[in-house]
């Protein structure tokens, strides 16, 4: 596996656009139900508000990583500069195999400057937060 793990800049829309869709598809399937009864114009509408809603939480001091298999985009991670873990998403194609494990013990290391790391897990995601000693 030629896995890399790349700081990419705030700016990179290859990187944005993943987050952006991995975090779409995340949040239709937490609301399947209701965007389901929902036309397809107010869905149209949902993405348009997430996605904007998405890219004001991203400024010159945030931080990303991106993993690349074979140089396309597998996975991505998001640290606001508050310290807050906004995102972390790995293609469902390519989850386990420690794609996440990897771009979260990089933005450890790399970001050993915050006390505190907060985020908010899926529980589908625990296990990968406890193992990495977040509570």
């Amino acid at each position: 596996m030629n896995l890399r793990i790349v700081k990419v800049d705030v700016h990179d829309t290859e990187t944005l656009n993943f987050l952006i869709e991995e975090n779409e598809k995340m949040l239709f399937e937490l609301n399947s139900r209701y965007l389901l009864t929902c036309g397809k114009e107010y869905q149209s509408y949902f993405k348009r508000i997430l996605r904007e809603s998405f890219l004001k939480e991203i400024d010159e001091r945030s931080i990303i990583y991106s993993a690349y298999l074979n140089d396309e985009i597998v996975g991505s991670v998001f640290l606001e500069e508050n310290g807050y873990l906004n995102s972390l998403f790995v293609k469902e194609s390519n989850r386990n195999q420690l794609i996440g494990s990897k771009l979260l013990e990089k933005l450890i290391t790399d970001c050993n400057h915050f006390q505190i790391i907060r985020v908010d897990a899926r529980i589908t995601a625990i296990s990968l937060y406890e193992r990495f000693s977040f509570h």
